[in-house]
């Protein structure tokens, strides 16, 4: 039978498993090792500081995001702001020391969506080339591949990192430079992300079709028109099973 899609390529982060679900495991994690270290008679449950902190990383994202704070600046500011309106103590030294701890361990909670081992298998069993296009540096997002068990079914040579590559979704070239090298002969391709901006927006402007993995429940900004839009991988998985055989646009 026909396929589909010849190339099928995904984002990482909350896409192929939750960051969400790990980011909040790893900062309470932090939190409970920082009262320890502390000797601080627990006051304030992980539950409310992660809520607390979570915020202030939403309140000032847009600052981080806009480069009017570097990486560190805003991780200082996020932990210091979290910790004066929870009556803790605070210091840069200690923000900093806290983000290590973070850096270090986040990625043992990175576990896969249930239905990522069994979707990859079946891609490659129908003959579909699977790769992954991902911003972040290149030891961290391979190390989150590993984790998760991608890279059993993703070879290598289909990762491509923002830091290797020199481009940043959602920048076309970054899809463009991937396409060259899984889809010479323009062999159909399909993305799938979580992002609208950098995967959906990315993907549609350098000639990919793409799904939006919606599983965070944010708004698309523009009008580009994704096939398809889903808020679980499980719907998503279900639905490239059902359409992976067929000719461009019979849906």
């Amino acid at each position: 039978m026909t396929l589909r899609w010849n190339v099928i390529a995904f984002d990482l982060d909350n896409t192929l498993f939750s960051h969400e679900d790990a980011f909040q495991c790893a900062i309470k994690g932090c939190y409970e090792r920082f009262l320890k270290r502390n000797q601080m008679t627990k006051k304030v449950s992980s539950d409310e500081f992660f809520s607390v902190f979570k915020q202030q990383c939403d309140t000032y994202w847009p600052e981080f995001e806009s480069k009017e704070l570097t990486k560190i600046a805003y991780r200082r500011k996020r932990f210091i702001k979290t910790m004066e309106l929870l009556s803790l103590p605070a210091s840069e030294e200690e923000a900093d020391r806290f983000h290590r701890d973070y850096d270090d361990t986040v990625d043992d909670y990175s576990e896969p969506y249930p239905e990522l081992t069994e979707t990859l298998q079946y891609l490659d069993e129908q003959g579909v080339m699977v790769a992954v296009i991902t911003n972040g540096k290149h030891e961290t997002q391979l190390d989150k591949l590993r984790k998760i068990g991608a890279l059993e079914w993703i070879p290598k040579e289909n990762v491509f990192i923002s830091d290797e590559v020199g481009i940043a979704k959602p920048d076309p070239g970054i899809f463009q430079y991937a396409e060259k090298l899984l889809a010479p002969s323009g062999e159909s391709r399909l993305f799938v992300g979580d992002s609208w901006e950098h995967d959906v927006v990315g993907a549609i402007d350098a000639g990919w079709e793409a799904i939006y993995l919606n599983t965070r429940g944010t708004h698309p900004s523009t009008n580009h028109q994704p096939l398809k839009q889903f808020t679980h991988f499980e719907a998503l998985s279900s639905w490239i099973r059902d359409h992976i055989h067929g000719q461009r646009g019979h849906y």
